[in-house]
């Protein structure tokens, strides 16, 4: 899993190549940095529970009261595989996201 500084460096990249950094300010940067360092963290911890209990899923609670991230709502009491997650390709990069076994 890539350090913060690491995905910073890269997102800050990513917007001077398209030609955009100017149009979004240091706390949307930011959120975009902890959006994808989380995303990571979530998928290195579904791996490496996948390789030592097997099969796992990821589900995700909302914390009431916690409406800044629409997706966290949309997504409250869903649960999908590891495959599932990855497929989504958008980063949903949520701290609602758990990782458990996929049986219980």
């Amino acid at each position: 899993m890539r350090s913060k500084k690491e995905i910073r460096e890269e997102v800050i990249k990513e917007l001077q190549e398209r030609g955009v950094l100017g149009e979004f300010n240091p706390l949307q940067i930011e959120r975009e940095i902890d959006g994808r360092f989380h995303w990571e963290r979530v998928i290195a911890e579904a791996e490496e529970s996948q390789k030592e209990h097997g099969a796992v899923k990821i589900e995700f609670m909302a914390s009431p009261g916690d409406e800044f991230c629409k997706l966290c709502w949309e997504m409250n009491g869903k649960s999908l595989t590891l495959e599932e997650l990855k497929a989504l390709k958008n980063k949903w990069a949520c701290r609602c996201a758990l990782v458990l076994p996929e049986e219980e």
